[in-house]
């Protein structure tokens, strides 16, 4: 089984998947939202900006069963957008967080 460290130090190890989330335009505004453990999982904020200067919420899950290391995006309906990368992690990891407790 893999546990909390490991399975962080291969998050750490997926390009895209950690630690590499996208900067606001022109670099500027709140670091980037860290990582959040949740039951035994990690939940990696990675909001995207679209074309029309909205922000969509979306996260990988990462999960460990069988001694290997799991990834699951999540990602908001199209829809559902926001006007700044926090606001949109945040509700990423929310809405994530949900799925898990849905399916726990």
């Amino acid at each position: 089984m893999i546990d909390g460290p490991l399975l962080g130090a291969y998050a750490q190890s997926l390009p895209g998947v950690y630690g590499h989330a996208r900067q606001s335009p022109e670099g500027e505004g709140p670091e980037p939202m860290p990582a959040v453990e949740y039951h035994g999982r990690t939940i990696e904020p990675q909001s995207y900006l679209s074309d029309g200067d909205q922000w969509h919420p979306k996260a990988i899950l990462l999960t460990h069963e069988d001694g290997s290391v799991r990834t699951l995006p999540i990602v908001a309906h199209v829809d559902i957008t926001f006007a700044t990368e926090h606001e949109a992690n945040a509700h990423a990891v929310e809405m994530t967080k949900k799925w898990i407790d849905e399916r726990s």
